[in-house]
């Protein structure tokens, strides 16, 4: 069995948001050059998800995304 490797199942336009804080950023590197036409944003004050600590600017974003 081979390891799963989640960047081979992404598809182009994919938001990723990230906290300043957030632990998540190891990986933010790796996604960003493993997922064409990704969407890469940090949200400063933010000490961990974004979705958790910055819910409006999450929202507001995600819409923004969307919308595009």
């Amino acid at each position: 069995m081979r390891p799963h490797n989640a960047m081979q199942n992404a598809v182009d336009h994919t938001a990723a948001v990230y906290g300043d804080g957030d632990v998540l950023r190891r990986g933010e590197e790796q996604a960003e050059a493993g997922i064409s036409g990704s969407i890469h944003t940090v949200v400063d004050n933010s000490p961990g998800p974004v979705h958790m600590y910055r819910p409006d600017e999450f929202a507001k974003l995600s819409i923004e995304f969307l919308e595009r």
